[in-house]
């Protein structure tokens, strides 16, 4: 398998995991309190970085082809 493509789902695997902590789907933190505290913080950046980390990974997986 080409390094590319491996890069690629492994880009798109953060991706999306940090697009579900934006949206709260998963919590950052076992502790809910802290969990919501990071979500307060930083889930307006997450919720912009993953999709875009996202897009990313689809281009890079694409060109890779």
């Amino acid at each position: 398998m080409n390094p590319a493509i491996i890069d690629g789902l492994l880009s798109l695997a953060a991706g999306v995991y940090c697009a579900l902590v934006g949206f709260g789907v998963v919590s950052p933190s076992k502790d809910k309190i802290k969990g919501e505290a990071w979500r307060k913080k930083w889930g307006g950046f997450m919720k912009i970085a993953g999709p875009l980390i996202i897009a990313f990974a689809i281009f890079t997986i694409v060109r890779a082809l």
